[in-house]
C-alpha cells in the first residue's frame, strides 16, 4: 500500500494489517494536528468524501494506493460562511412558509417540501458543528462563536421535540417548533453571520 498526502508518499507494502492501520491513524491525526480539514480520499482511484474509515478498515490488506487531499480549516471555514451567507436567507424564509403548512391539511407535496426542509437544516447543522470546531481550535470569543455554539446544542433539542411530535400527530406543535424555535435559531445564526461577514 502507498498512502500519498501532503505531498508525501509513504510506502506500506511490506506492512502487515495492524501496521497499516497504525500508520494511516497517525497520518489522520497528523493532518487534524495541522489543522487539515480531509476533503477526500482516494482508494485504489476510487472517490470517497464519507465513509472512507470503513472502507480503509475492511480492505486495509488489499489497498493498494491511497491518497488524501486535505484543506486547510481556516480555508474551510471561510468559504464555509460565504455559503452560509448565501444559504442562510433562503433557509430561513422556506421555515417560515413550510411551518405553516403544518396547521392545515398536509398533500404529498407539502410533505416533500417539508423533507427538503430537513436535508437543508442538515446542511446548515453540520456547517456549524465545522464552525463551533474551527473557533474552538482557535479559541475565538467572537459573537459568532457563541452563536453558532448556541444552535448547536439547540437543533437536536428541537428536532428531537419534532419527532415526539410527530409520532404522536401532534401537526400544529411540530409548525409552532418549526417557526418559532427553529425559525429563532436559524434566524439569530443568519443575522450573526450576516454582521461576520459583512463586517
Amino acid at each position: 500500500m502507498r498512502v500519498c498526502y501532503k505531498d508525501q508518499v509513504l510506502d506500506l507494502a511490506e506492512a502487515d494489517s495492524n501496521k497499516r492501520i497504525d500508520e494511516l491513524n497517525q497520518i489522520f491525526a497528523t493532518l487534524f494536528a495541522d489543522n487539515l480539514i480531509v476533503q477526500e480520499v482516494v482508494i485504489d482511484g476510487h472517490s470517497y468524501r464519507t465513509g472512507y474509515e470503513n472502507e480503509l478498515l475492511d480492505r486495509v490488506s488489499d489497498i493498494a494506493e491511497v491518497r488524501i487531499t486535505a484543506v486547510s480549516g481556516e480555508i474551510v471555514a471561510y468559504e464555509l460562511l460565504q455559503e452560509l451567507k448565501d444559504y442562510m436567507p433562503r433557509l430561513t424564509k422556506a421555515i417560515g412558509s413550510i411551518s405553516e403548512l403544518f396547521y392545515g391539511e398536509m398533500t404529498p407535496e407539502d410533505w416533500h417540501s417539508f423533507s427538503q426542509l430537513l436535508v437543508g437544516i442538515n446542511w446548515v447543522e453540520q456547517g456549524i458543528h465545522i464552525l463551533v470546531e474551527q473557533y474552538e481550535r482557535a479559541q475565538s470569543s467572537e459573537p459568532l462563536a457563541e452563536v453558532l455554539r448556541v444552535a448547536a446544542a439547540r437543533i437536536p433539542e428541537v428536532i428531537q421535540e419534532m419527532e415526539v411530535c410527530m409520532e404522536r400527530e401532534e401537526r400544529v406543535a411540530v409548525g409552532d417548533l418549526i417557526k418559532y424555535e427553529l425559525g429563532d435559531v436559524f434566524g439569530g445564526v443568519e443575522q450573526a453571520i450576516l454582521s461576520k461577514v459583512t463586517a
